[in-house]
């Protein structure tokens, strides 16, 4: 390395203190960042409660994008809906439909042009955006969305530049404006899928509504831009309807997000309160305004201009009420906590509450949503003449421990011979010693399979109940052969397990002085 200029003898390299590079030129502002909360030092140490967070501390860090991320939200999803417009009307009509393929051609195109600039704005540095494309991996929202945005802009411009030209290059347009209407749908999604794989409690909660928000939000928002124009009067119905759908599709998604994100209580709160609150009913009220004036018939140009502005205002009001939802959950770490423990979150993966509730205990995970549709097993019993307790130490001792989480989770696997061949399962059980143990596969040939044995003492025998449901998906065709094939088969085992562990309980019973069988 080469000495500094002063000559001290440090054998400094003076290059490598330069401010050059990736993060060279972000700006911090002030000392104290906007928007982010300040908290004060406390007097004394705080007090243990029976909701505990983590010294009333955010959990997670709230997100530091500015507007231009939620603007850019808003203009990327009704640049790819009327993209996706576009050539659906263009693959469909014989020519009568072209002034409204052109515009909403032009639509996209504007819409991708303005929001790769709010994309590179918030990131400061052109070049960050190109180093986002050195890497392509399909698991990653945020790769998979840099590269939809890399491939729809510029297809989105050529498919509205390059038909008017004619010829060859005319025809090349055109070819672009498949790719345009295929890339459209994910534009419009993607970034609804970004949010949801954060670890923000609002976010997480909707990462199953908020695509279908966000996609029936940017259909929403094109059919009012497009519908404040002038066209003929078949290209006006086109756009009514492509609307009217939307609209009730929005209506739907807005619904079910809502539902998503107050599953747990403290996680919807900013739907209901603050700015994001505000914000959330705004966009609610525009959203029926504007799919009531779209359901009025007649043309009446007054009808479709407050058609226009309201769910134009909806789909921006629902991006921005989205954003600040998320920042507002994040700063509250009650619901973060409280997700979690409600068996939300990461604990939906992973078997197990991330955090712990009074006592020390760890939520049990509830159950599975989006497993598919449940099938019913056969409610079985057998009576042993055994105390309650052994039956219970019988049973919740079967197969070999992988991991004790707490005092009442432990994760075991199960090796079943079925057929000539072993079957293998990793599940989860919570035990509620002495009354029930309850069964979540982790692992395991099955989409889900949920189960409880329960344990009930009378007479000096213990009744072994049996109850379960498993799930192969929501294919009907899985579903058929589950019913006809799979459960008969699940019966049998359950059957022959029962009675190994009653045949188990009533050997240790017969020679045991602690659990001896009870005199009548």
């Amino acid at each position: 390395m080469t000495h500094n200029g002063g000559g001290d003898g440090r054998h400094i390299d003076e290059s490598l203190g330069a401010l050059t590079g990736e993060g060279a030129g972000q700006r911090t502002g002030s000392d104290e960042p906007k928007g982010l909360q300040a908290y004060d030092v406390w007097s004394g140490i705080p007090t243990r409660t029976e909701d505990p967070t983590y010294y009333d501390r955010p959990v997670v860090k709230e997100p530091v994008w500015i507007w231009a991320v939620p603007t850019y939200f808003f203009v990327g999803g009704t640049a790819g809906a009327a993209a996706v417009l576009a050539e659906v009307a263009e693959s469909l009509s014989d020519g009568e439909l072209d002034d409204l393929v052109r515009r909403a051609r032009w639509v996209g195109a504007i819409g991708g042009a303005c929001g790769t600039a709010l994309l590179i704005y918030d990131l400061g540095r052109p070049e960050r955006f190109l180093n986002m494309l050195r890497v392509f991996r399909p698991s990653s929202a945020m790769s998979m969305g840099s590269w939809i945005v890399a491939t729809a802009a510029p297809a989105f411009a050529g498919s509205a530049i390059l038909p008017h030209t004619g010829g060859l290059v005319g025809s090349f347009g055109n070819a672009i404006g498949k790719v345009a209407g295929v890339m459209g749908l994910p534009l419009a999604g993607y970034t609804a899928a970004l949010l949801g794989n954060t670890a923000v409690p609002a976010w997480q909660a909707a990462r199953k509504s908020m695509p279908f928000l966000f996609v029936a939000s940017g259909t929403t928002s094109a059919a009012s831009l497009l519908g404040m124009m002038t066209f003929s009067d078949r290209e006006e119905r086109v756009v009514r309807r492509f609307g009217i759908a939307g609209g009730l599709a929005e209506t739907a998604a807005a619904l079910a997000f809502e539902k998503e994100v107050k599953s747990v209580e403290q996680v919807g709160k900013p739907l209901e309160a603050g700015a994001s609150g505000a914000l959330w009913k705004a966009a609610k009220t525009c959203s029926t305004v504007s799919l009531a004036a779209s359901l009025v018939p007649g043309d009446i140009p007054l009808k479709r201009f407050l058609a226009g502005v309201t769910g134009t205002a909806a789909g921006l009001l629902t991006r921005f009420a989205v954003f600040e939802a998320g920042v507002a959950s994040a700063r509250d770490p009650r619901a973060t906590f409280r997700q979690q423990r409600a068996g939300r979150g990461g604990a939906e993966s992973t078997g197990s509450a991330a955090v712990t509730g009074s006592g020390g205990r760890r939520a049990a995970v509830k159950a599975r949503t989006g497993a598919g549709a449940w099938i019913s097993l056969e409610r079985q019993q057998v009576k042993a003449a055994a105390p309650r307790q052994l039956c219970f130490e019988v049973v919740s001792s079967a197969g070999k421990l992988l991991e004790k989480r707490s005092d009442t989770e432990r994760v075991y696997e199960f090796t079943t011979p079925y057929e000539g061949r072993e079957i293998r399962t990793v599940e989860l059980l919570t035990l509620d010693a002495p009354r029930a143990i309850h069964y979540r596969w982790l692992e395991g040939p099955l989409e889900a399979v949920e189960e409880t044995i329960s344990f009930e003492e009378s007479g000096g025998a213990t009744a072994i109940i049996y109850e379960g449901r498993i799930s192969l998906g929501w294919n009907p065709v899985r579903y058929v052969y589950g019913r006809r094939k799979v459960k008969p088969a699940y019966d049998r085992i359950v059957t022959e397990h029962l009675a190994g562990a009653k045949d188990i309980a009533e050997k240790r019973a017969a020679r045991s002085h602690l659990h001896g069988r009870p005199s009548r």
